[in-house]
């Protein structure tokens, strides 16, 4: 009731805390159903909830569904680009095959994560049941990316409740909360399915608790079955645990008695004294560490016994000393953002969407910084200690997961930032108590909502420039330098007589560059030039177009075997088929593996 009542107290606190969820819902929902393809990992954890949802368990042997599948191989990692060519999809270079034709020949990829436990995964295929029979959303993505909101909720809500908890206003929280869902971390792990959606959440329940213990409304002991509970949830949740310790270290109280003055001449009972008094400050850590231990044995032995199958080796290159030691590197030698993604963000184009979402990760990363520095003492203690132990974090996490990877033979990539998630609440913690306290000092009058409503634009932005960018597959520097290749060949061809392409030609590309007309003036587009490409229309529309291609007012098409997704691959064999094919060359600009250009004209 004590809780109630505080959120009631200052202006609607309540109200705010209800329409802070219901935004975040909001901006994560939009992004879930607005950005195309699949994300790292995707789909083998819809597989896994899916497994869940059929009422079987999780086997090291299961594999996607044809359809599944099939959207793996032609869409995946639309929206993770490589980090020499950002927002080009990395993992679009395999072979895209229909679902019908995995099915008949068998080739279901494996999804390889059955090994998680089924705390992520049970909401989760409860609510996708749910949002199945409300919706006629796809079921192979949509379906889960809405039902999987209910961590959104979750963690927007273990946030506000944790600000709860330290007397921070509730417009404050606001703004630190949304800005937070601004990250791109956030939005990885929560607008597509991933188990690091339940980081923020374990990392909370980790520090209030922390918080009881210390102020003596709970035993130390209850820290154990949370410790416990977090590491179970994913093991690669050992930041949460670090940050605790270390905030539980800092807060001890300084002993009546100091280990340096203990010397030859005290007594057996003074030296007892010690040990029980130190044994005793040092209880709460030791039950974390006790609870990450046990977790660790529990998720050994579910492995071992609960999970069917036969468990994946990891690649050979995971164990090569080149691998180990450039993980190493890259952990002993930076600090990295929790909130921040560790490669190019592709789902958002224009500048000015990634300018707004730098912008909020920066302010929580350098504000975490510069409150565990201390370069603002007048403020609370507490936010100090926040900072520190969050920041501590960042980095022993990162040393300590790449430790207990390579233990067991594997490593995890040290840039790897989604894995630091869990110290994003002691991050929000510290900034937010500062924050709050600068704003009371020297900008008393000014209402605490402007600086949510600061927050709430910048979410605008991101939200404008998310539904401003076209398909990736579209959109990025790979496509332009192909489609500078065609126009170079198309000019070329313009100028000599007897070529392929004559002036004023109607000229189509397999698959579809919209940027080449502007490189070559000399021809002309398609008459349904958007019904090939543009995102904004029906899959079915795209099908169509590319069915009826023979019938339309193309007079050239020119075919390359790279990238392109089933209904592309349809069309460029029935042109290759029936049309004459006039020329074909392998462009040397783009790599000695890119298939060839091939030119043909309408017999």
């Amino acid at each position: 009731m004590a809780g109630l009542r505080y959120l009631l107290r200052p202006r609607w606190g309540l109200l705010v805390a209800l329409l802070t969820v219901v935004f975040a819902v909001g901006y994560v929902g939009f992004v879930a159903l607005q950005v195309p393809g699949l994300g790292v990992d995707e789909s083998a954890h819809i597989t896994h909830a899916e497994r869940l949802r059929q009422g079987h368990l999780a086997s090291h042997d299961d594999v996607m569904s044809p359809g599944m599948t099939s959207a793996w191989r032609c869409e995946r990692y639309r929206l993770l680009g490589s980090t020499a060519d950002p927002g080009y999809p990395i993992g679009s270079r395999k072979e895209c095959l229909s679902a019908e034709f995995i099915s008949e020949f068998d080739l279901q990829s494996p999804s390889h994560q059955a090994q998680h436990t089924p705390i992520y995964y049970l909401p989760l295929a409860l609510s996708a049941k749910v949002v199945d029979k409300v919706t006629n959303l796809d079921p192979f993505v949509d379906t889960y990316r809405v039902a999987g909101l209910i961590f959104t909720v979750l963690t927007v809500g273990s946030l506000l409740w944790l600000a709860r908890a330290l007397k921070v206003s509730p417009w404050v929280a606001a703004a630190g909360a949304l800005a937070i869902v601004g990250a791109s971390n956030f939005t990885m792990s929560h607008a597509f399915i991933n188990n690091d959606a339940l980081a923020i959440p374990g990392g909370v329940a980790l520090l209030l608790t922390a918080r009881r213990v210390l102020s003596n409304r709970s035993p130390a002991l209850l820290l154990f079955p949370v410790a416990f509970a977090v590491a179970l949830a994913k093991p690669t949740f050992i930041a949460a645990h670090v940050a605790t310790v270390l905030y539980l270290l800092q807060a001890l109280e300084p002993s009546d008695l100091r280990w340096r003055d203990l010397n030859r001449t005290s007594t057996k009972a003074q030296w007892s004294k010690q040990v029980r008094s130190t044994a005793g400050r040092l209880r709460p850590t030791f039950f974390v560490g006790a609870g990450l231990v046990a977790a660790t044995i529990a998720f050994q032995l579910w492995l071992q016994f609960a999970v069917r199958g036969t468990r994946s080796e990891f690649a050979s290159f995971y164990k090569s000393r080149l691998f180990q030691a450039d993980f190493l590197k890259g952990a002993l030698n930076s600090l990295h953002n929790p909130l921040s993604l560790e490669g190019p963000v592709s789902w958002i184009d224009p500048s000015y969407g990634l300018v707004a979402m730098s912008v909020l990760e920066a302010a929580m990363f350098v504000g975490t910084i510069v409150v565990a520095l201390g370069l603002y003492r007048k403020g609370r203690r507490d936010a100090t200690l926040l900072g520190r132990s969050a920041v501590g974090a960042m980095y022993l996490g990162s040393l300590l997961l790449f430790a207990t990877a390579a233990a067991r033979g594997g490593a995890v990539l040290s840039t790897n930032t989604r894995y630091l998630l869990p110290v994003v609440p002691f991050m929000f913690g510290a900034v937010m108590l500062t924050t709050d306290d600068l704003w009371n000092r020297f900008v008393p009058r000014l209402p605490k909502a402007t600086l949510a409503g600061v927050v709430i634009l910048a979410l605008g932005v991101q939200a404008v420039a998310i539904d401003a960018t076209p398909n990736p597959r579209n959109n990025n520097s790979w496509t332009r330098r192909q489609a500078g290749v065609v126009a170079s060949f198309v000019n070329e061809d313009l100028a000599k007589p007897g070529g392929c392409v004559e002036p004023g030609d109607t000229v189509m590309t397999i698959p579809y560059m919209p940027m080449l007309y502007q490189m070559a003036p000399g021809i002309r587009r398609p008459d349904r030039a958007d019904a090939y490409w543009e995102p904004t229309m029906s899959q079915k529309s795209h099908q169509e177009a590319f069915k009826d291609l023979a019938d339309s007012d193309v007079d050239v098409v020119i075919v390359t075997d790279y990238l392109r997704i089933g209904y592309e691959r349809t069309a460029a064999a029935r042109v290759v088929a029936e049309w004459t094919g006039c020329a074909a060359w392998q462009p040397q600009d783009l790599g000695p593996v890119h298939r060839p250009y091939q030119v043909f004209v309408r017999p």
